[in-house]
C-alpha cells in the first residue's frame, strides 16, 4: 500500500498535562511507528507485554485504530487494523502472532483521514463483520466487510448528515439481545455529542444517546458489553475529546438507564477518552477499559461499570507519547481474564504549523497559549490592557527580550520588573508581581504574565518568534 510519507520524528516539545495550576507541562512527544502490542496481566495488577507487531510501514507515524473478533469462525481471534491520519484507507488483518492475513480499502484511496474499525457478529452469521467509519475530517459513512474485505449486505449509510466531517467513532454490541451485534456510532467532534444505534443495513434504531452537555463538541468514544449477565450488552460512552474525562455506562431502552457514571484518570485530565469493554477479572462481567485520547501519558485504566478503579492499569508506550493510546479488548492466552491489545493514536495539531514555535493571546479569554509544531505545549491566564489603553491585536514577532525593566506612567512605577518580550515599540510581554488575579483586563497595554509562567515563556521564545493576539 502507498502512505503518504511522514517522517519519524519525536517531537520534544511540552507535555500536554494538564496540571492543577491550568498549565502544562514536562518533556513529550507526538508520533511513533504503528506498533500493536499485546498486554496480558500477569499477578493481580501487574501488566506485561506479550507480543507486538507493525501494522503498516515504521515510516508511517499517523496512527492508527484497532479491534479484535473472531473472523473466521473457528474460536480464535484476529487484529484489525485500521490505518490513521494521512494514511490511505487501508485496513489490514492479522493471527494474533502477528502474522499478516489480508488487506482492503474501506473507502476511496484519496480519504486519508484515517479510518476507525469495530468487529462483531453484525448479521448473524457466526462470524464477525468489520466495520468501518472515518476519522476526524472524514464523512460519517458507515461500511460493513466480511473477513475477506467483501462488502456485506450493504453498501454502507451515513449515520450523520452527509456533510458532517467530523468523523466518527464505531463499536458493535448486541444492545437489544436479539443474538445479533449492532453497529453503535459516536459522533466526531463539532456537533452534539450523540450516539446512534444501527442494523447491519444501516437501519436507525428509535433510541438514541445525548450522553454530555450539548456544548461539549468533542465527540463520543463508544464501545458495548455485558455488566450485569443478562441477554444484552450495556453501551459504553466517553467524552472522546476535550472536556472532563467522563465516562458513562447505560442501558439500551427507552428510559436510557444510566449503569455507572464517573470521571477517569484522574480531576486534572482534558484530554479525553479512548474506550473499550470486556471481562478483565474473569468473573463472567464486563469491564470498562479505558485509554487516554491525547495530552496524556499513553495510560490504560479498567473500571467497574459503577467507577470503582479495580486496577492500576499500565502505559502500553512510552509515558512521554502524548498522542493517546486506541485499545481492544480480547482474549490472547487460555485464562478466564480479556486481554488488551493497543495501537498508537495521532493528534491533530492544535495550532499552526507553518512556524516552529509561537504564542496566541486571546483577549477574549484572557488566556495566552504557546505552540510547538503545532501542538499546544502550555496555557496560562493573562492580564491585557484596559478598555481605556487596550493591547493591540495583530501578528506580531519577539523584538527584543529583557530581562529586567523599568515600568512607569501617569500613576505607576514598576522598577525591576523581570522576564520582558518587546512585541511592539512599547508593548510587552512580561512579568508581574504586583497583583495575582490574571484573567481580566488590568494592564497599560502589556500582556502582564504571572513570573512563574513569564519565566518559561522567556526562556522558551526567542527573538524573531510569532506571536499572534487577536479576540
Amino acid at each position: 500500500m502507498k502512505f503518504r510519507r511522514q517522517i519519524l520524528l519525536y517531537l520534544s516539545v511540552a507535555a500536554l498535562t494538564w496540571a492543577s495550576t491550568g498549565q502544562f507541562s514536562v518533556a513529550a512527544t507526538y508520533v511513533r511507528a504503528p506498533e500493536v502490542r499485546f498486554f496480558v496481566e500477569s499477578t493481580a495488577g501487574s501488566w506485561k507485554q506479550n507480543n507486538s507487531f507493525y501494522a503498516y510501514d515504521q515510516s508511517f507515524t499517523g496512527g492508527g485504530s484497532v479491534a479484535m473478533a473472531d473472523l473466521g469462525k473457528d474460536g480464535v481471534g484476529e487484529i484489525v487494523t485500521g490505518a490513521g491520519l494521512g494514511g490511505e484507507p487501508h485496513v489490514r488483518t492479522f493471527r494474533l502472532d502477528g502474522s499478516f492475513i489480508l488487506q482492503f480499502y474501506a473507502y476511496d484511496k484519496a480519504m486519508t483521514a484515517g479510518v476507525n474499525v469495530a468487529a462483531g457478529d453484525v448479521d448473524g452469521d457466526g462470524a464477525a463483520e468489520i466495520v468501518t467509519g472515518p476519522k476526524e475530517g472524514g464523512g460519517p459513512h458507515i461500511r460493513v466487510f466480511d473477513g475477506t474485505g467483501r462488502v456485506d449486505q450493504t453498501v454502507g449509510f451515513f449515520a450523520f448528515d452527509q456533510n458532517y466531517k467530523g468523523g466518527v467513532n464505531v463499536a458493535t454490541g448486541d444492545v437489544d439481545g436479539d443474538g445479533k451485534a449492532e453497529i453503535i456510532v459516536g459522533s466526531g467532534i463539532g456537533m452534539e455529542p450523540t450516539v446512534k444505534i444501527f442494523s447491519v443495513r444501516g437501519a436507525a434504531k428509535s433510541i438514541e444517546y445525548h450522553p454530555f452537555a450539548a456544548d461539549n463538541n468533542g465527540g463520543v468514544s463508544v464501545a458495548a458489553g455485558n455488566v450485569d449477565n443478562d441477554a444484552a450488552d450495556e453501551i459504553f460512552m466517553a467524552v472522546h475529546q476535550n472536556g472532563e474525562a467522563w465516562v458513562k455506562v447505560y442501558d439500551y431502552n427507552v428510559d436510557k438507564t444510566i449503569v455507572g457514571e464517573f470521571k477517569v484518570f484522574g480531576e486534572g485530565h482534558r484530554g479525553g477518552v479512548n474506550i473499550a469493554a470486556g471481562d478483565m477479572d474473569g468473573d463472567g462481567k464486563a469491564e470498562v477499559v479505558v485509554g487516554v485520547q491525547g495530552k496524556g501519558g499513553p495510560q490504560v485504566k479498567i473500571y467497574e461499570a459503577n467507577g470503582k478503579d479495580i486496577n492500576p492499569g499500565f502505559f502500553a508506550y512510552e509515558e512521554d507519547f502524548h498522542s493517546g493510546v486506541n485499545l481492544a479488548v480480547g482474549k490472547i492466552n487460555k485464562d478466564s481474564k480479556a486481554d488488551v491489545i493497543t495501537i498508537p493514536g495521532k493528534l491533530k495539531p492544535d495550532g499552526r504549523t507553518d512556524v516552529d514555535k509561537y504564542v496566541r493571546v486571546d483577549l477574549s479569554e484572557q488566556r495566552m497559549y504557546a505552540y510547538e509544531q503545532g501542538y499546544l505545549v502550555k496555557s496560562f491566564l493573562i492580564s491585557s490592557g484596559l478598555p481605556a489603553t487596550p493591547t493591540p491585536p495583530g501578528e506580531y514577532h519577539i523584538q527584543r527580550k529583557i530581562y529586567s525593566h523599568l515600568y512607569s506612567g501617569p500613576g505607576y512605577y514598576l522598577p525591576n520588573t523581570l522576564y520582558n518580550l518587546q512585541f511592539r515599540p512599547h508593548y510587552y510581554l512580561h512579568g508581574a508581581y504586583w497583583h495575582n488575579n490574571f484573567g481580566h483586563p488590568m494592564s497599560h497595554g502589556c500582556v502582564n504574565i504571572s513570573y512563574a509562567n513569564a519565566e518559561w515563556l522567556y526562556n522558551w521564545m526567542d527573538e524573531g518568534d510569532l506571536a499572534v493576539i487577536e479576540y
